[in-house]
């Protein structure tokens, strides 16, 4: 049963949750002075102790570009952003720009006054109002919530994130996050068949060097008015450039589909479709029936181990095709190599990551499955008894 207010949250907001790693734009900080402005580069922070010895890394790595898979399928869980005010006594109101969610509170405690962020109920205007600029002098502020490409091997749950302050990449990031989730239907599930990518939407975080604006400060540090050129780095967000020629790809493929149309064989192996959806095209010849070789034997081996396990973990033939079409492309048990039918049994001898992945992949292809293949039936064959066990 959830907590009221606590755990009934729908998507993250400005609750802003610790993450074990953290990605910034800036240096270490030293005593009293903040860490240098970085340019082109963004520095990844491990946290924890026990991750740095996991992955074998240090606690700070300087990086130009960072693979990631982002963390939530809609902008507003991935990229939650708000106007926050500061004073001397931290953060004093959280806002929408029309009305304030979250505000500082002085409680009298057993040690005497503490200050506490309290949720707002009602309606309670902010201090901006119609105004373009906010009298308090509140920041818009967004985290972003990502994983590292490189840990979804060995640590797929170690979020990571980057909090900015910058006036123009708040703005500038929902926007792309809400361009992408337009153009893909979702921010984190590939619409086609990604094995490389654990069936994601992978993504580059980088900074690239543009120009803004400053303003300029009289001998009194009053404002003058007036603004300076200023370079600036600005961190962007941008898709595979692999992947996101695959996308064009399974755009064409759905239009020639509608029309009832035959793309080219080699189109649809690059989208992990295989041979077998190639219906009646001129391409596709005739081939002889191969005899069995050294390599057919341990295929066969492998098949007839791979239905011992999916038969002792009570796993289903359907359930089967579907994970092996999500993480290998394939339409088919043919179509799987000898390299990943043995990769398919080092997977399912983990419990716990075949369970991660069910959770976190979990992602219905059964429409287009059925628009490819009518029956996918996998066999294997024992070697020494001649038994049959379906895959």
């Amino acid at each position: 049963m959830p907590i009221h207010g606590k755990t009934d949250l729908e998507t993250l907001d400005f609750r802003v949750p610790q993450t074990p790693i953290k990605v910034y734009k800036g240096d270490v900080k030293g005593g009293n002075t903040p860490g240098k402005n970085l340019k082109t580069k963004l520095r990844i922070h491990i946290e924890t102790h026990w991750l740095r010895d996991q992955v074998q890394a240090t606690i700070d790595e300087l990086r130009e570009e960072i693979p990631i898979y982002l963390a939530h399928s809609h902008p507003d869980q991935t990229f939650p952003n708000y106007n926050k005010e500061f004073s001397l006594s931290g953060l004093e109101t959280v806002c929408d720009g029309i009305n304030i969610l979250q505000r500082s509170v002085a409680i009298e405690g057993t040690k005497g006054l503490y200050r506490k962020l309290i949720d707002v109920q009602d309606a309670l205007p902010c201090a901006k109002g119609d105004s373009p600029e906010c009298p308090k002098g509140c920041k818009g502020t967004g985290t972003l919530y990502f994983y590292l490409q490189e840990l979804q091997q060995t640590m797929p749950h170690q979020m990571a994130s980057l909090t900015t302050v910058h006036s123009t990449e708040v703005p500038t990031i929902a926007k792309l996050l809400l361009n992408y989730w337009r153009e893909f239907g979702s921010l984190t599930a590939s619409p086609f068949p990604s094995p490389s990518t654990y069936g994601r939407i992978p993504f580059v975080l980088r900074r690239l060097e543009g120009k803004g604006k400053k303003p300029t400060f009289d001998g009194n540090k009053m404002r003058t008015g007036k603004f300076r050129d200023d370079p600036d780095w600005p961190v962007t967000l941008t898709v595979d450039p692999i992947w996101y020629e695959r996308f064009l790809l399974y755009q064409q493929w759905l239009e020639a589909k509608k029309h009832n149309l035959q793309l080219p064989s080699q189109v649809l192996q690059q989208l992990g479709f295989g041979e077998q959806v190639v219906l009646k095209s001129a391409e596709a010849t005739p081939q002889l029936a191969a005899a069995k070789s050294g390599e057919e034997e341990v295929r066969l081996y492998l098949f007839k181990k791979l239905g011992e396990k999916l038969k002792a973990d009570d796993r289903s033939k359907e359930w089967a095709k579907e994970v092996a079409f999500k993480r290998y492309g394939v339409t088919g048990a043919r179509d799987l190599t000898i390299e990943q039918l043995e990769a398919f049994l080092n997977f399912l001898s983990i419990p716990d990551q075949v369970e991660q992945y069910v959770e976190s992949y979990a992602h219905n292809y059964q429409e287009e499955i059925d628009a490819l293949v009518t029956n996918i039936d996998v066999t294997a064959t024992a070697v020494s008894n001649e038994e049959h066990t379906d895959f």
